[in-house]
């Protein structure tokens, strides 16, 4: 409901440093990973050496990861009903509500404003993403290959470039 708080939504913090700025550069990037499912909405990041082998290889387990950066249950919010038709929007976010307010707290010089006119401000700023990969979770029924054992269900992850998302993830380097 965008009229509650000012539509400023559930604001989270990675605890990593390594998760934006400068060390997120010092160490090559990352990978963010999203699971989108009915039971939750989960993120984690994972910086360029600690990527996950089952990423790594093309068929990610969110259940071998850590605990998530951000997890938004569907207890109390129905994921179902309420998330729907996203897009995933790459965006440079200059002053504003979030970044502005940022900008002095972390003792930036002048004004963010200030600093956004200046030209010389953006000589490296560039995005570099070498992947983006969508997948999604399918049940396949391999009753027949088992006689007389009644139904099985084998869940793989397939990629896909349309459909309900199960789990996105991309890598970034700055």
């Amino acid at each position: 409901d965008a009229s509650v708080n000012y539509n400023k939504g559930c604001g989270i913090v990675d605890q990593s440093i390594a998760s934006f700025g400068p060390t997120f550069n010092e160490k090559g990037g990352g990978v963010y990973a999203m699971k989108w499912d009915d039971m939750s909405i989960d993120v984690w990041f994972f910086y360029r050496s600690a990527i996950p082998r089952n990423i790594l290889d093309g068929l990610p387990d969110p259940s071998a990861w850590p605990l998530p950066s951000a997890s938004l249950s569907n207890v109390g919010c129905n994921i179902r009903k309420f998330f729907k038709n996203q897009m995933l929007i790459f965006d440079t976010t200059l002053c504003g509500d979030w970044a502005g307010t940022s900008y002095s707290v972390l003792g930036c010089p002048g004004s963010c404003e200030e600093k956004v006119m200046d030209p010389h401000s953006f000589e490296n700023a560039t995005w570099s993403i070498n992947y983006l990969k969508v997948y999604n979770k399918t049940v396949i029924n391999t009753s027949y290959l088992e006689a007389n054992t009644g139904r099985v269900q084998l869940t793989v992850l397939s990629r896909v470039s349309i459909g309900v998302t199960f789990l996105v993830y991309l890598v970034l380097s700055l």
